[in-house]
């Protein structure tokens, strides 16, 4: 006899796997009520809502912050690779010729390795805005983490929707387009997440954005850098 028996209270059963039930499992993700088009709706009309959900009672209605990041960023992924890099590099001169290959360079491995580039900015976006946002709410940094995860999802979701225009425009422009609306949704996800609409709430937002942009740049660049010069 077992020294430490283990009784078995309820008998689960797995079902075989059917078209039938596939499609089910696949339309379930668009339910309006949870799933990703409820997500997808709370993180950019409620995103304050989003997140404190998903921290407490309601997560089970959202789709889990790493995994729709890791869904939105392949997306992303795909639609950035299409395009050339010198598409996005525009147009240099002859005479910077060595300049216009070492910025390709870094920007093919800017979109080969596109995934972790994109990912290692949210521990660092997520620290700061821990320091500076800590008064409004106690949110520890793993949570941060989490807010942190959703914005830069928002942000991905801008470049699949708006990249795409530069076939008709130019990917420059698209491209800073797509961040201009990434920045103006980082002010807004925020206000709307602490329900603050001060001043001074406002130059720490702006404060917050900047040394975490700087921080990280700076930080990626020298990532960069140094990749190319061992690699090179």
């Amino acid at each position: 006899m077992d020294k430490y028996p283990i009784e078995i209270t309820e008998k689960r059963i797995v079902k075989r796997i059917t078209v039938k039930q596939s499609m089910v499992d696949f339309l379930d993700a668009f339910n309006i009520e949870r799933g990703l088009i409820y997500t997808a709706k709370l993180l950019f009309l409620k995103p304050g809502e989003l997140i404190r959900s998903y921290l407490t009672h309601g997560r089970y209605k959202i789709v889990n912050a790493f995994r729709l990041l890791i869904i939105s960023t392949a997306l992303s992924l795909i639609v950035i690779s299409v395009v050339d890099s010198s598409s996005l590099l525009g147009n240099i001169d002859q005479e910077a010729a060595d300049i216009k290959e070492t910025e390709i360079l870094m920007l093919n491995l800017l979109i080969d390795w596109y995934n972790l580039i994109l990912w290692m900015s949210i521990p660092i976006y997520a620290f700061i805005s821990y320091l500076f946002f800590q008064k409004y709410e106690s949110y520890n940094y793993a949570e941060h983490m989490v807010i942190q995860s959703f914005w830069i999802c928002a942000s991905n979701i801008f470049v699949i929707v708006i990249f795409p225009f530069g076939y008709l425009f130019d990917y420059q422009i698209t491209f800073f387009v797509a961040f201009l609306f990434g920045t103006a949704f980082f002010f807004y996800f925020i206000k709307r997440l602490f329900r603050k609409n001060s001043f001074w709430f406002w130059i720490r937002m702006i404060i917050c954005y900047l040394i975490s942009n700087v921080i990280y740049y700076v930080f990626m660049t020298f990532i960069i850098k140094a990749i190319v010069y061992f690699d090179g």
